[in-house]
């Protein structure tokens, strides 16, 4: 993370007695953010371009906050998981775009997840539909048996 302040906030909130807050202090965490997080959405992009790759963003829910996860690092932390999803452009679709992962259980704007919540977990399925309705056709939307939502890219010829 590169935001001094907020690695600060984390370490006030989070760290053990003895710690030492620094750089070490700030790669250990952001490396149990991504051991003992729970991945929450995604979004992968392949370029087919040879000088550009291809790359995933992630968004985790850790100690009941968000943080994102791309190429440049880890950001965060993020109070709601609409602001992580803002923040990286996750439901953002391109032409680049192969895949979008949105676990629907995961509440939109906190950092817990209440199963009894069926209410919350309806509004949030029905948001995934309408948004699979409103991006391109190439974007297909699959709701698995566990409650995810992915997102995938098919290819069409001619």
């Amino acid at each position: 993370m590169e935001n001094k302040v907020a690695c600060r906030k984390l370490f006030d909130r989070f760290g053990e007695p003895g710690d030492e807050f620094g750089e070490e202090w700030i790669e250990k965490f952001d490396e149990n953010i991504i051991e003992e997080g729970e991945v929450v959405g995604s979004h992968s992009w392949e370029s087919d371009n040879p000088g550009a790759g291809a790359g995933m963003t992630l968004i985790y829910r850790f100690r009941g906050l968000f943080f994102t996860s791309d190429d440049f690092g880890i950001n965060g932390p993020y109070e709601g998981f609409s602001e992580a999803a803002e923040a990286v452009g996750l439901l953002t679709v391109t032409e680049t775009t192969k895949r979008i992962w949105v676990d629907y259980k995961v509440s939109p704007d906190s950092g817990t997840d209440d199963d009894e919540d069926d209410d919350m977990q309806r509004t949030l399925a029905n948001r995934s539909r309408k948004l699979a309705r409103t991006i391109p056709v190439y974007i297909n939307h699959q709701l698995s048996l566990d409650g995810r939502l992915g997102l995938h890219r098919e290819t069409f010829s001619g």
